[in-house]
């Protein structure tokens, strides 16, 4: 059986109903710092280069949505890379691939620092 990109595309892959892996992974990540650490969720928006049909698709932003809304619930601060990465820069992804770049690297590095400064 092949995989067919699509397929999330087409289904109602955010049904209120359904609890995605990352949403289960935030539960555990909740649980487990519930008086040990701050824990933070940060997402990387996909390049329109190398994913043009995610990054500008209804999907990546559902998800991103659905992502933060969920850390908020479960009092995890959300960060977005978008605030740093702009997913229609080439120079913020490798040559090769839809991994960052050392300049895109360089940015996300900056904005976790930053967020980690405003831990009181």
């Amino acid at each position: 059986m092949t995989f067919d990109k699509n397929f999330l595309l087409e289904q109602e892959y955010f049904d209120l109903d359904y609890v995605s892996p990352s949403e289960r992974s935030i539960n555990l990540l909740a649980k487990i710092c519930k008086n040990n650490c701050d824990p933070y969720v940060l997402i990387i928006p996909p390049s329109t280069y190398w994913n043009p049909p995610l990054s500008s698709g209804k999907l990546y932003i559902k998800y991103k949505e659905k992502l933060k809304k969920f850390s908020n619930k479960n009092g995890i601060k959300f960060i977005d890379a978008e605030e740093v990465i702009d997913r229609n820069d080439i120079n913020n992804y490798a040559p090769i691939g839809a991994h960052l770049s050392l300049e895109g690297n360089k940015k996300l590095a900056d904005l976790i620092s930053d967020n980690l400064s405003d831990v009181d």
